[in-house]
């Protein structure tokens, strides 16, 4: 279910209760998606962000318009998983700019980033270390 009111998108995903019990504790997660436009388009998440969200957000990005700076917010974001970082590390290739990130995903962004360089993976990421 998606609904969108003024500046407001809030999704929600169903789960099949017949799934084992990692189904059930799954069905709890929950991402809020809060849309404001002022200029720029900035995406507010909170709650828990898996593989399923990082789908209906690059479908949400795409439907944007192009040349509008998008900035996605993460001051609320409680956990994610690897599919999420891994998401979130393209969405900063592509020139979206992650606002608020939590200490340990920009941790993990980073390592993921230098693991990559290490394994000798070429990727056009900006450089997430402090300017001196």
């Amino acid at each position: 279910m998606v609904l969108i009111g003024k500046g407001l998108l809030s999704a929600t995903y169903d789960w099949k209760w017949d799934c084992n019990d990692i189904g059930r504790e799954r069905s709890r997660w929950m991402l809020k998606i809060r849309r404001l436009a002022n200029g720029k388009i900035v995406f507010t998440l909170s709650g828990r962000m898996d593989a399923e969200e990082t789908t209906a957000l690059d479908k949400l990005f795409r439907g944007e318009p192009e040349g509008i700076q998008i900035v996605v917010d993460l001051k609320d974001l409680t956990l994610v998983d690897r599919d999420a970082v891994l998401f979130l590390e393209r969405c900063e290739v592509d020139g979206i700019e992650l606002r608020n990130c939590p200490a340990y995903i920009r941790v993990w962004i980073d390592r993921d980033r230098n693991y990559a360089g290490i394994r000798g993976e070429q990727r056009n990421l900006p450089d997430a270390t402090p300017e001196e």
